[in-house]
């Protein structure tokens, strides 16, 4: 009887521990999913873009102003002017164009980084577009 008694409670306690890592399991997938909505510039917002044998990396946006590594991708120097950042909402409408300045040139894989900013609200902007001004 003794015997029976504690492969119940092993069973029981099997079965709870089961429950338990299928509950945390639940949780931690509900959490990551509500986190890669909770804040409108995550996503394809900050992914990484290429334009115009530019790459567009680690960007970061906070407090309306944009952070964004430059680096030349192209087999020679590239030569430019200016970069105009535009921010658009979720039906494409623009919301403001930023105008960016890195230099007049970038050598092979030379990175720079650039910053704009505004007093505008970002908050809704869902997708960034760069126009390399040459």
């Amino acid at each position: 009887m003794l015997k029976s008694f504690k492969d119940s409670n092993k069973r029981k306690y099997i079965k709870h521990f089961g429950i338990a890592l299928s509950l945390i399991l639940v949780a931690v997938i509900v959490v990551a999913i509500a986190s890669s909505y909770a804040h409108p510039n995550t996503g394809s917002l900050l992914d990484n873009q290429k334009v115009e044998g530019l790459l567009f990396s680690k960007m970061e946006l906070k407090n309306n102003y944009l952070t964004v590594y430059v680096k030349n991708v192209n087999k020679k120097k590239y030569k430019l002017k200016n970069i105009n950042v535009t921010f658009k909402d979720d039906s494409e409408k623009k919301i403001v164009t930023l105008y960016g300045y890195i230099g007049n040139s970038l050598d092979i894989d030379e990175e720079k980084i650039m910053t704009v900013g505004t007093d505008l609200d970002l908050s809704k902007a869902s997708s960034i577009e760069y126009d390399v001004k040459k």
